[in-house]
C-alpha cells in the first residue's frame, strides 16, 4: 500500500493527506469485520461447550509449562 500510494502521489500530497489512506482503509476493513462478527451466528460446538458448567481444563503448551524449572 505504502509503495503504491508513493508511487501514484506527489511527494507534496502524500504529505499534506495521503497518509492518510491505509488508515481509513483499515478504519472500513474493522467496521466491516465488526458488523460480520456480531451478526453471524457462533458455532453449534462453541454454543455447546459455552453451555457446560465446568470450564474446560487448560492444556499445556510446552513440558516447561508444567512448573518450576528444575536445574540437573
Amino acid at each position: 500500500m505504502a509503495a503504491l500510494l508513493a508511487t501514484v502521489l506527489a511527494e507534496e500530497q502524500l504529505g499534506s493527506w495521503g497518509w492518510r489512506l491505509p488508515f481509513l482503509l483499515t478504519l472500513s476493513l474493522g467496521l466491516v469485520a465488526l458488523w460480520l462478527r456480531l451478526r453471524l451466528d457462533e458455532t453449534p460446538a462453541f454454543v455447546a461447550e459455552a453451555a457446560r458448567e465446568t470450564p474446560p481444563r487448560a492444556r499445556r503448551s510446552s513440558p516447561r509449562a508444567a512448573g518450576p524449572a528444575t536445574r540437573c
